[in-house]
C-alpha cells in the first residue's frame, strides 16, 4: 500500500511538472470562456421571456447550444494539453453527427422549419389560415407543430409542411 502511495505521488508530481503551468493556463481560459457562456446564457433566458409564445423557447434553446458548444470546447482544451488526439474524437463525433442527422432528417427539418416560422411569422396566434387543405383557428406555434383548431378538430400541422405549403390567411 505505501508503495502504491508512493508510485501515486511520483506521478502526480510528474504530472504537475510537465503539465503545471499549462494546466494553470488552460484552467484560467476554462473559466473565463464558461463564465462569458453562461452570461450570454442568462442574457437570452431573460431577453425571450419577454416574448408570450414559442420565441422564449427558441432563445433558450440558443443559450443552451451556446453553453454547451463552450463546455465542449474547454473538454477539447484539456484532451489537447494531455495529448489526447482529439481530431479522431472529432471524426468521431462527425460521422456520428451525420448518422443523426440521416436518422432524424424529419424531426430536424421540423425544428429549423419551426425556428424560421416563429422568426419570419407569416401568421400568428389567434388568426384564422388555410394551411395543408385545414382551416382553423391558430391556436399554438412551437417547433415541430402549427395548431390549428376549427371547432370540431384540433389539426397538428409539422412545421416543415406548413414552411413549405401555401398559407392563405382568412380576413
Amino acid at each position: 500500500m505505501q508503495r502504491y502511495s508512493q508510485e501515486l505521488l511520483l506521478r502526480v508530481r510528474f504530472y504537475l511538472e510537465s503539465y503545471g503551468i499549462e494546466f494553470l493556463k488552460t484552467t484560467v481560459v476554462a473559466v473565463i470562456l464558461i463564465f462569458v457562456a453562461s452570461k450570454i446564457r442568462r442574457f437570452l433566458r431573460h431577453y425571450g421571456n419577454r416574448f408570450k409564445d414559442a420565441r422564449d423557447t427558441v432563445f433558450n434553446i440558443i443559450g443552451d447550444i451556446i453553453y454547451f458548444i463552450t463546455i465542449f470546447s474547454v473538454i477539447m482544451l484539456y484532451f489537447d494539453m494531455f495529448g489526447v488526439n482529439i481530431r479522431t474524437i472529432i471524426a468521431g463525433m462527425g460521422l456520428t453527427g451525420f448518422v443523426l442527422g440521416m436518422a432524424l432528417k424529419d424531426t430536424l427539418s421540423n425544428l429549423i422549419s419551426g425556428f424560421i416560422i416563429l422568426f419570419s411569422k407569416p401568421f400568428s396566434i389567434g388568426q384564422t389560415i388555410s394551411l395543408d387543405g385545414k382551416t382553423g383557428l391558430v391556436e399554438e406555434i412551437n417547433l415541430r407543430y402549427v395548431v390549428l383548431n376549427d371547432e370540431k378538430q384540433v389539426f397538428l400541422i409539422p412545421t416543415a409542411k406548413a414552411f413549405s405549403s401555401t398559407i392563405t390567411i382568412i380576413k
